[in-house]
């Protein structure tokens, strides 16, 4: 295993570093001494799963050595087979993040630091943003809001804009790290002072919100990244200090469901399994399990997929 993962991660790290640049739950701020959320960080190599909300198929963002085996979007069933791209930019356009619309017709994703979205058939590629350093995105559940992350200027946090790219408007100074629930209320992450922040619902139509847990650096973790609200709307799942941890809504019952690393997790359909990156090498493994965490199976390995003279 390490002798065919050593060729492969030269050659990731050769072509892609400085790209992405990993980071804490903080970082510095000027404004009013406070300190912000960044942006999540992307591994240099993942793949970013995200599940149709028919439970059909799984979208995967895929990061991989693109000469080799092609980044971009590609669709899976759950059961492993079915494998195809659906979309991709070629060899220099990174799609590092996605979510689906909630009839499943189209997906939206992140590019070239822009919001797009693509019909699940691959069709009707549209381009939603046009101000750059645009991140993470996420559908509401009643088909009306993309909201999306803004790292730049005065105007950094979270921003929502409806689902043809218009009216565009800020949302949430500083906030990030996002995911819609149910009743478009919007999870988000924010720093509230030096080492500490917090996690909270907002409701996008009244901006009346629910604290839901308060975080410190390093007691117990680092980092909080990835959520994924449960479809009850009951739980949260994360990749926390790089392993898949969830949480109630009510800020209780924190539980690891992984040890061999985790990041992008996703919740299926109906709630009881749970998809997610392995990151313990370099992110090339989906799984799923579980959403107790047992019954971890491999879904697809993009190393296998690589040809025999790079493994």
């Amino acid at each position: 295993m390490k002798k065919r993962l050593i060729p492969l991660l030269l050659l990731i790290i050769c072509n892609w570093f400085g790209l992405f640049i990993s980071c804490g739950l903080f970082d510095s701020d000027d404004d009013g001494g406070k300190i912000k959320i960044p942006t999540p960080p992307t591994t240099i190599a993942s793949a970013v799963p995200a599940w149709s909300p028919d439970g059909q198929w799984i979208a995967i963002a895929w990061l991989g050595y693109p000469t080799v085996v092609q980044g971009g979007i590609y669709l899976i069933r759950p059961d492993g087979s079915g494998l195809h791209l659906l979309f991709s930019f070629g060899d220099f356009g990174y799609i590092i993040d996605l979510c689906w619309a909630p009839d499943g017709d189209w997906l939206a994703f992140n590019a070239f630091q822009e919001i797009w979205k693509i019909k699940s058939n691959g069709d009707s590629l549209t381009r939603l943003t046009y101000s750059g350093e645009n991140y993470h995105c996420t559908w509401s559940l009643s088909d009306t809001l993309i909201a999306f992350e803004h790292s730049a200027g005065y105007q950094h946090g979270t921003w929502l804009m409806d689902t043809e790219g218009n009216n565009q408007r800020f949302f949430i100074k500083n906030g990030g790290i996002i995911d819609f629930a149910k009743d478009d209320s919007l999870f988000y992450e924010l720093s509230i002072e030096q080492g500490r922040g917090k996690m909270a619902l907002i409701n996008v139509s009244d901006s009346t919100e629910r604290l839901i847990y308060i975080m410190e650096t390093g007691k117990p973790y680092q980092t909080y990244y990835d959520p994924e609200i449960s479809p009850d709307g009951k739980e949260i799942v994360f990749g926390i200090d790089s392993q898949i941890r969830k949480l109630t809504t009510e800020g209780t019952n924190l539980q690891t469901l992984t040890v061999d690393g985790g990041r992008f997790p996703h919740w299926s359909p109906d709630g009881n399994h749970i998809v997610y990156c392995e990151t313990d090498t370099i992110g090339y493994k989906v799984k799923i399990m579980r959403s107790d965490g047992s019954d971890k199976r491999l879904l697809i390995d993009f190393v296998e997929l690589l040809p025999d003279s790079l493994k």
